[in-house]
């Protein structure tokens, strides 16, 4: 039986990072900056079969993990919402911080309870020859905890005979881990101050995420909620990818 492509593995003082590997490459995995169907690593009735191209109907979901260019991508998909010059129903809702402040437990799970309500409603009644996209980004969607959630709206969308399309755009660790510290800092910093931010922090603290896997786990929920080592955070990460995301890019 062929084993999932890892597309994430861990490293010691990065927490996790995304890298590619000969066997990844050779795999289709990971190829550059293409954005690829995920065929080795996800079942195959979740794989495009680039022959049915193009579906005739669907839902994009977009997940966006911040400093990975997630917001040019977005502009993209706006591009082609009825909110601009296209003719996609587009949804999106979020919500970082408030009053420059992390948000409360309670106000995280206000965010994510509105955004389920949005995209509950977006996935019903997809006329042929009909696209809409949503956006989950910051506190939207806790992947870890919602999993459930995501198959029920894919089950939904193909009922009607159409496509849910699940991607995410990823980028290298160490671009990534500079680029996310920097836009929160606003400054450049020292070595020092840089791998300190990586150390792990009170787990019931709101202490946001600091690498990728953090936060296409548990979002902006705490670093680690459930207290697990790398390797446990690594193979859930890779359960999902290949349960749900047809699109990886990076």
């Amino acid at each position: 039986m062929q084993q999932p492509v890892t597309a994430i593995e861990k490293t010691r003082w990065l927490n996790v990072a995304l890298a590619t590997s000969p066997n990844q490459i050779s795999s289709g995995l990971l190829q550059g900056s293409r954005i690829f169907s995920a065929t080795s690593m996800a079942r195959s009735n979740y794989s495009i079969n680039e022959a049915e191209l193009p579906y005739s109907c669907g839902v994009m979901f977009y997940y966006h993990i911040p400093c990975t260019g997630g917001a040019t991508m977005n502009n993209y998909l706006l591009d082609q919402s009825n909110e601009r010059n296209g003719t996609s129903e587009y949804f999106t809702h979020w919500r970082g911080r408030s009053r420059g402040q992390p948000l409360s437990w309670e106000g995280r799970e206000n965010v994510q309870r509105a955004f389920i309500n949005g995209v509950d409603k977006l996935v019903q009644n997809i006329s042929m020859n009909e696209w809409r996209i949503t956006h989950a980004h910051q506190n939207s969607f806790h992947l870890n905890e919602s999993e459930s959630i995501l198959s029920n709206w894919r089950a939904i969308v193909e009922s009607n005979g159409c496509h849910f399309v699940a991607s995410v755009l990823f980028r290298d660790a160490l671009g990534h881990s500079l680029a996310l510290h920097k836009s929160r800092s606003g400054n450049n910093v020292s070595r020092e101050e840089w791998i300190d931010h990586l150390h792990t922090r009170d787990q019931s603290s709101l202490y946001g995420y600091t690498t990728q896997l953090d936060y296409f786990l548990y979002n902006k929920m705490t670093r680690n909620p459930r207290a697990v080592d790398a390797q446990v955070k690594v193979e859930r990460a890779l359960q999902l990818l290949a349960r749900h995301f047809e699109i990886v890019a990076m």
